[in-house]
């Protein structure tokens, strides 16, 4: 087998032969792979108590023009996203 043809398996490091858009060596490092991503999105959605009460949220909502819903939800996203993702007017 050709080196350059050869793929390294992201979760254990074997090299293997990759097949059409094969990524991992067998399906035991896919599944490995799932679980971890899976585990990271449960992360995010436990969501942590806020610190201030919800007439504080809604105050500083009011501040920057929105509604409360709409406030609460642009402050979820900030917190499951990386910083250059965000297009908002208020960040």
């Amino acid at each position: 087998m050709d080196a350059e043809k050869m793929k390294i398996c992201p979760v254990c490091g074997k090299q293997f032969k990759p097949w059409k858009r094969k990524v991992y060596c067998d399906k035991n490092c896919a599944t490995i792979a799932r679980l971890q991503r899976n585990k990271k999105k449960q992360e995010v959605k436990q969501i942590q108590k806020a610190e201030c009460s919800i007439s504080e949220v809604a105050a500083e909502a009011k501040r920057h023009g929105m509604s409360y819903g709409y406030f609460v939800g642009l402050m979820w996203l900030k917190k499951i996203r990386e910083p250059e993702v965000y297009r908002y007017r208020w960040m």
